[in-house]
């Protein structure tokens, strides 16, 4: 989070990426983006496209996160979490 008195850090995510062996684009509109995920759908490398957004606003977008559950829990909502991560990695890309 993000309070009026600071300010978000400044990635080069392009220069990150590249960094640690991705190919790495950056794109300034929703067509550049849609292009150029068609162009990389088939890549057997990895590719990072950074486009950029506001920073301190949130989407809708639903995207599956994934974070350290334990395996094994007497809690019923600690098993239920774990089962809901089970289930969003079968939607993760493989590569």
């Amino acid at each position: 989070m993000i309070t009026e008195n600071e300010s978000a850090a400044r990635v080069d995510f392009v220069a990150h990426a590249k960094s640690m062996g991705a190919n790495s684009h950056r794109v300034t509109s929703v067509s550049e983006l849609t292009k150029k995920l068609l162009d990389t759908a088939n890549s057997k490398e990895v590719e990072v496209i950074v486009i950029n957004t506001a920073p301190t606003t949130w989407t809708e977008g639903g995207a599956f996160w994934e974070v350290g559950i334990p395996e094994v829990s007497d809690k019923k909502s600690i098993q239920e979490a774990r089962a809901k991560l089970i289930d969003g990695k079968k939607a993760q890309r493989k590569f």
